[in-house]
């Protein structure tokens, strides 16, 4: 019998983003049905059609979540910026990325965001090539890789609110300096590296990688 040969490893990310992203029309969609057709101003039969129609639409996008957390999830524990050759660091940022940008959005008031696992692989392919070794070099690099294109894809605010200013460099910013400052630990850092990063948002506006890299070298022990 011939032999088999073994099976590529599977990149999980881009599947996960299709699950997020059905998880995340149904959201809004549901979202804007409401706001759009209030339940209680439909008339009989139509009310009850309405709100079967929400109650499928929420039980597919509850199990679109599902089907995220389950395909193939590994160890989501950034690796050291200094040692992007240790195993699975690919994955394991983009996976760190994906939950701290989701969580330092929600610190700027946030009410859901979209944000791409596999934007996130492909900066973080992008910006170990091109960092130079440092952990400073290489949080910079990804600040810039994470922004063009854009790992963060879609953002609600809560109606009638002023998303805050540079809001995407700050979270994008917050998140690096929580992994600068503890990789094992960012995310408990998420909120104080947040803070700190809004405060920053003039300077993050026109930095440049080297003034990236001094700012992370300068603030990644103040969070």
């Amino acid at each position: 019998m011939p032999s088999r040969l073994p099976l590529p490893p599977i990149d999980a990310a881009p599947i996960k983003d299709v699950a997020r992203s059905l998880r995340f029309a149904v959201e809004q969609g549901g979202r804007s049905l409401k706001k759009g057709l209030p339940l209680e101003a439909l008339p009989e039969p139509a009310a009850r059609l309405a709100d079967a129609a929400l109650a499928t639409a929420r039980r597919l996008g509850d199990r679109a979540g599902s089907l995220a957390h389950v395909l193939l999830d590994g160890d989501d524990t950034p690796p050291p910026l200094s040692h992007p050759e240790e195993a699975e660091a690919e994955a394991r940022f983009a996976a760190a990325a994906h939950d701290g940008l989701r969580a330092a959005l929600k610190r700027l008031g946030a009410e859901s965001c979209l944000v791409g696992e596999a934007a996130a692989a492909a900066a973080w392919r992008r910006a170990t090539r091109a960092s130079g070794g440092s952990d400073g070099a290489t949080a910079a690099a990804l600040y810039l890789a994470l922004l063009d294109p854009p790992a963060i894809r879609e953002v609600v605010w809560p109606e009638g609110a002023t998303p805050p200013a540079e809001a995407g460099r700050v979270v994008v910013f917050a998140v690096l300096l929580a992994m600068l400052a503890d990789p094992a630990g960012y995310r408990d850092l998420i909120p104080a590296a947040t803070d700190l990063a809004l405060a920053l948002a003039g300077d993050l506006s026109a930095a440049d990688a080297p003034a990236l890299h001094a700012l992370f070298d300068e603030f990644r022990n103040h969070v």
